[in-house]
C-alpha cells in the first residue's frame, strides 16, 4: 500500500456507500485538478466530453463532499446516494436566497 492506492485498501475494510456524480466537461477537468482528494474516484468518459465520476465514500463524509461538489457549481450534478444529492441541493438553496435578498 502508498498513496496511490491507500484509497481502496482503507475503504475495502469499512462500510462506505456508492456516490455517483455526473460531471461537464469542465467538471471533469475541475475533478482533475483535485482528484488528489480521493484517488481512488474514477471518472467513465462519454463521446461528448462529459463523464460519470463513481467512488465509495463513509456516510460521515457526506457534509465534506457536499461541500466539495457545491463549489463546482453547475459542473457536477450529484445522482447519489440521495443524502449527499440533498445536502448539495440545500447549500445551493441556501446561496441562491442570499442572492435574492434586497441590498439594504
Amino acid at each position: 500500500m502508498d498513496l496511490t492506492n491507500w484509497g481502496p485498501h482503507f475503504y475495502s475494510t469499512r462500510e462506505s456507500v456508492d456516490v455517483q456524480v455526473k460531471l461537464t466537461a469542465k467538471g471533469i477537468e475541475l475533478f482533475r485538478e483535485k482528484s488528489w482528494i480521493f484517488p481512488w474516484g474514477e471518472v467513465h468518459r462519454s463521446e461528448d466530453d462529459t463523464g460519470i465520476l463513481e467512488m465509495g465514500i463513509f456516510p460521515s463524509e457526506v457534509p465534506f463532499f457536499a461541500d466539495y461538489f457545491f463549489s463546482f457549481g453547475a459542473e457536477a450534478v450529484v445522482l447519489q446516494p440521495e443524502e449527499l444529492r440533498e445536502s448539495v441541493r440545500t447549500k445551493l438553496v441556501r446561496a441562491l436566497e442570499e442572492y435574492s435578498v434586497p441590498q439594504s
